[in-house]
């Protein structure tokens, strides 16, 4: 059950509405758009696009000076009840990702695309359950996840399934077209920049780990695409 209180206060900082100026810190940077994804959502809930729940909020989880970004697609029950993206059985997914790159746990930030649990109600009442992600609601939080990009300035984004690559590809341009299906691009090296800035850095789209649940023929590739990211990262950490 989900019982977690968001709790917000509107903080000040150096950025109005909509612009992508510095941020003073990572928590200036999330304050900010977690109003604006509030109002956003709140709209959505008005036309409705998504439930009348949440939203339970869980930003990313690091310093803000990490040169490796991780994102995944959104906050599980997990997530909410502790406040932080990839505990519990996403956490295990997590370590065996770093486990496998060769990427140490302090040079990683993690994230996600829309950064409130996708609920909706549950069989018994006062419970809920997770639900697909709405294309509006990757549409609200682009502008996020673009300022965390601009703020942390990373070497290397690694996406974990579909909703994550749509999202990223959102905020970034490439030198040739790419297509937008993580099938025809898992693991492979993409040279991005975001979109109206100078920012560069290399992307791997990944398939996501829960995925070879349900296809078991994914995990050699996905072994595969691990290993590449193994050698993209010594090379450039």
């Amino acid at each position: 059950m989900l019982t977690a209180e968001n709790k917000f206060e509107s903080g000040k900082n150096n950025v109005v509405q909509g612009s992508l100026q510095p941020f003073n810190s990572i928590d200036a940077l999330n304050d900010h758009y977690i109003a604006l994804t509030r109002s956003g959502h709140a709209e959505l809930v008005e036309k409705k696009i998504v439930p009348d729940i949440g939203p339970f909020f869980v930003t990313g989880d690091g310093t803000g000076k990490e040169p490796v970004i991780l994102v995944g697609e959104a906050p599980g029950k997990d997530e909410v009840s502790e406040g932080r993206p990839f505990v519990g059985a996403a956490g295990k997914i997590l370590d065996d990702l770093l486990v496998r790159s060769g990427i140490r746990r302090d040079g990683l930030y993690i994230t996600n695309i829309v950064k409130y649990r996708l609920a909706k109600a549950g069989k018994r009442e006062g419970t809920y359950a997770n639900r697909p992600v709405k294309r509006h609601e990757i549409e609200l939080c682009s502008e996020w996840l673009k300022a965390e990009l601009l703020y942390i300035k990373p070497k290397l984004v690694l996406t974990l399934g579909n909703t994550a690559l749509q999202g990223i590809l959102r905020c970034v341009e490439t030198g040739s077209p790419v297509s937008g299906s993580i099938g025809d691009i898992h693991g492979r090296k993409i040279e991005v920049s975001v979109k109206g800035e100078s920012l560069k850095f290399l992307l791997i789209p990944l398939y996501h780990p829960a995925s070879l649940i349900y296809n078991r023929q994914l995990k050699v590739q996905y072994e595969l695409d691990l290993e590449e990211v193994k050698k993209c990262a010594q090379s450039i950490l």
